[in-house]
């Protein structure tokens, strides 16, 4: 698991939590993982598609530490989101997560995280699948992720160049 992908489930989770209940917290899990899936409600989170938006920014500092100049190369990183809600409040915690979205605290706990939400292109998937006698309720929204790739490595300072030309 990335730090992205925890950050993206404590968001998850952070909104969710409005509908915990004194006997069941809605937990929040990573698609795929091998284990039992949780009592309902519950949510999987599944980040996919990381690319890179643009080109890297190299920037090294302009006086040297010592005998070191501080090098870093950054670059905005950006991928999907597939959130899928499983229960009988699904569309209500699914519309709470888009709400979110506008949400100064979540948005401020967000940048904390190191991440940046907001909606993805499509529409809300929401189904009711029977399973022998009874339904199950789901819903399914991508959402866009992006954060910024930060790398430092340290670079010799030259202390001293010569050049010599020759004709």
């Amino acid at each position: 698991m990335s730090w992205q992908e925890q950050a993206v489930r404590d968001w998850v989770r952070e909104v969710l939590s409005a509908f915990d209940t004194q006997d069941h917290t809605v937990e929040v899990i990573f698609a795929g993982q091998a284990a039992p899936r949780p009592a309902k409600p519950y949510a999987t989170v599944l980040l996919f598609g990381s690319g890179s938006k643009g080109d890297p920014d190299a920037r090294t500092t302009d006086t040297a530490v010592g005998a070191e100049y501080k090098h870093v190369i950054t670059s905005h990183r950006q991928g999907t989101a597939s959130i899928s809600i499983f229960g009988d409040e699904d569309l209500d915690m699914m519309e709470a997560l888009e709400l979110s979205l506008n949400d100064r605290e979540v948005i401020d706990a967000n940048d904390d995280r190191n991440i940046i939400v907001s909606h993805a292109l499509g529409i809300n998937r929401s189904s009711r699948v029977p399973l022998e006698t009874s339904f199950e309720s789901r819903s399914q929204r991508d959402f866009v992720v992006r954060w910024l790739n930060v790398r430092e490595s340290t670079v010799p300072a030259i202390e001293h160049a010569e050049l010599n030309s020759s004709n």
